[in-house]
């Protein structure tokens, strides 16, 4: 008994004696086996790190046991995509929009709702692709994740259409909307539906999704929803109609498909909230502005509103536009004494241009960052009447539509990207007298006008390098078509 007592006290006493050089012969291994690693000395939250190191040995040998980093880094704070939102074109690849991360870099990236079709992200949250369908403008939340954690931000997205698929022409005197198919190729376009009845339609828009069509009826001061039917174009008759003021002209609607506006004759602007599933529409709110509003417009990137009045002296009206509520705030006017009548932006929303009837021209304004307009100069042309307008949607020229001494003529001019500054392009004629109506398609390669004196349509040729329109084919339209619009397709 002695013997094995003496025994387990010597084990014992081995045993404590041994423990420390144990441990100290781990800690030897751990810190040998760190430094061997290329140590990194800039980020105490990366495990190569002796920053990281020395705390982590720290933190274990007083026994607190809270969480110090991420073996895979620290968490991202903050995820910013700038400038926003982005206007890309169906069918073209993006330049890659890389956001300014704050924090740890992302593992991962997810984005809801959905993507347009043909965009992507990377791992890091990284933009890229080719878009393959026109979708309205849409704000997307981008959420980046790793190990550490998660952060949010938002990236707001248009794609706009870039193939055409249908156009329309309201035709006054014949109280109908006209619906054709566009040949993409050529241009050329087929009457593929029968017209739909109204009550002297003029004005015209379509959602930025290509799905409905929305109308002004100056006769009954009305304005009214068509559904677009995806496969052959046709519309069905009209719904969703509520009054406006008196006379209506124009009608726009927003780039996220959300706010209708249309202007009239008694000295106001009419808003309507669309429904983004059906395009109902409901009432929601009405502004001042000048007399004889002629036509309303919105930028490419929904931050204002512009407007066209004739009396009592020409002006254009600039607005805000709530992105909330689609409410508008008056940023300033000006006074063109030309009788304004047509209104196009360019893509970059820079510079304003309209038409206007006395003297015949058209005036070219520059937009500033709030919204504000400033007057440019004017491009004059001989003849009269002048009043409609069209804008590529690349942004290289602008056409004005005027009675060329008893022919209707379609000036064409080169824009200065930096300036604004339009540089006459050569002129195209037409039957008839007047072009009540110019539009371009959304590839920018073809042209096409309504003449109210011969109830016809032409269809122009662009030339994609000087931009000068040559007349390719032509059709009727109903008695005195008044508005144009076209649409994309997906």
């Amino acid at each position: 008994m002695f013997i094995r007592h003496n025994i387990k006290n010597f084990i014992f006493d081995f045993r404590r004696v041994l423990l420390p050089f144990q441990i100290t012969a781990a800690i030897s291994f751990i810190l040998l086996h760190f430094s061997c690693k290329n140590p990194r000395f800039e980020n105490p939250c990366d495990p190569n790190s002796k920053t990281y190191q020395n705390t982590l040995f720290s933190k274990a040998f007083t026994g607190d046991s809270s969480a110090y980093c991420s073996l895979l880094g620290s968490k991202p704070n903050s995820i910013t995509y700038s400038p926003t939102p982005y206007l890309f074109r169906q069918n073209s690849v993006i330049t890659s929009v890389t956001p300014t991360i704050t924090g740890g870099t992302p593992t991962s990236c997810t984005s809801s709702p959905t993507l347009p079709t043909g965009l992507v992200l990377s791992s890091n949250c990284v933009l890229s692709g080719t878009p393959t369908t026109g979708t309205a403008m849409t704000t997307y939340t981008i959420t980046g994740s790793n190990s550490g954690g998660s952060a949010t931000g938002s990236v707001t997205i248009q794609t706009l259409f870039s193939v055409p698929k249908y156009l329309y022409v309201t035709n006054g005197g014949a109280t109908t909307i006209s619906v054709f198919t566009v040949n993409s190729t050529d241009g050329s376009l087929s009457n593929t539906s029968t017209p739909v009845s109204g009550s002297g339609p003029t004005g015209l828009t379509i959602d930025p999704t290509g799905k409905f069509l929305y109308v002004v009826y100056p006769s009954t001061s009305t304005i009214s929803l068509h559904t677009i039917n995806q496969t052959d174009g046709s519309l069905n008759s009209a719904t969703s109609t509520l009054s406006t003021g008196t006379g209506p002209q124009s009608v726009a609607i927003h780039p996220t498909g959300k706010f209708v506006y249309s202007v009239d004759q008694s000295s106001t602007i009419y808003q309507y909230t669309a429904d983004l599933s059906t395009g109902a529409l409901t009432s929601s709110g009405s502004f001042p502005t000048g007399l004889d509003g002629a036509w309303i417009k919105i930028d490419p990137y929904g931050k204002f509103l512009f407007v066209a009045c004739q009396s009592p002296t020409s002006s254009i009206y600039s607005y805000s536009i709530n992105p909330t509520s689609g409410a508008l705030s008056l940023i300033n006017s000006y006074n063109t004494g030309n009788n304004s009548r047509a209104i196009e932006i360019s893509p970059d929303s820079k510079f304003l241009y309209s038409a206007s009837a006395a003297p015949q021209q058209i005036d070219y304004s520059s937009i500033g960052s709030t919204g504000a307009l400033s007057y440019i100069a004017s491009a004059s042309v001989t003849g009269t009447s002048s009043q409609s307008v069209a804008m590529d949607p690349l942004g290289r020229f602008v056409y004005l539509g005027y009675n060329g001494s008893g022919t209707g003529t379609i000036a064409g001019y080169t824009i200065n990207s930096t300036t604004g500054v339009l540089t006459s392009g050569g002129t195209v004629t037409t039957s008839g007298d007047l072009p009540t109506g110019l539009i371009i398609d959304p590839s920018g390669k073809f042209l096409y006008s309504i003449n109210s004196v011969t109830n016809t349509f032409y269809v122009s040729a662009i030339d994609q390098s000087t931009g000068v329109p040559t007349v390719s084919s032509s059709g009727a339209t109903g008695t005195t078509p008044s508005g144009i619009a076209i649409t994309g397709a997906n």
